[in-house]
């Protein structure tokens, strides 16, 4: 089985001009930062040999990979949203924790995450373009916590959500 990703064309219909300090490849990596990352992002940046970038055409890199990042990252915040919504799913903290390899703790830390994440959908959208990052992504959900109104926090949502441990981090701030 050969599985294919697009590469959008706007990567590849810039001229680049090569600068004092870039490569060609490295030259590259301006245009693959200024779209949303995906897929393509990781295989672009796969096929890259690093050896070959100047210095600060590693940083550019690093700037993709950090996007690319963030792109899985969304990618597992959906799936947790979806297995914890799931009925058949009993104990979600245990598949979650056994899925990712981390303490039960921390896997009902993410689950809360995820679902108060719904209360903010333009933070959701920006971690999905791997604009901001994961970590960022949940510090705008813990700083949102204390707010109860779906309208407050960023739009729509379920407000009241639980946290881990069964406080209910809304009602208790």
């Amino acid at each position: 089985m050969q599985i294919t990703t697009d590469v959008p064309d706007e990567v590849f219909t810039t001229n680049p001009v090569l600068g004092l300090v870039s490569t060609p490849v490295g030259e590259l990596l301006g245009p693959v930062n200024e779209q949303p990352a995906g897929a393509w992002t990781a295989v672009v940046l796969d096929g890259i040999d690093l050896a070959e970038l100047s210095s600060a055409d590693l940083c550019d890199f690093l700037t993709a990979a950090g996007r690319a990042q963030a792109w899985v990252g969304s990618l597992i915040v959906s799936g947790v949203q979806e297995l914890a919504r799931r009925r058949d799913v009993p104990r979600a903290d245990v598949e979650v924790a056994h899925a990712l390899r981390e303490p039960i703790g921390a896997a009902q830390r993410r689950i809360w995450q995820a679902r108060r994440l719904r209360m903010l959908p333009a933070t959701a959208r920006l971690l999905r373009a791997g604009v901001l990052s994961e970590r960022h992504a949940m510090a705008m959900v813990e700083a949102t916590a204390p707010v109860d109104d779906p309208e407050l926090a960023g739009g729509g949502g379920t407000p009241g959500v639980a946290m881990p441990g069964g406080q209910d981090r809304d009602r208790a701030a």
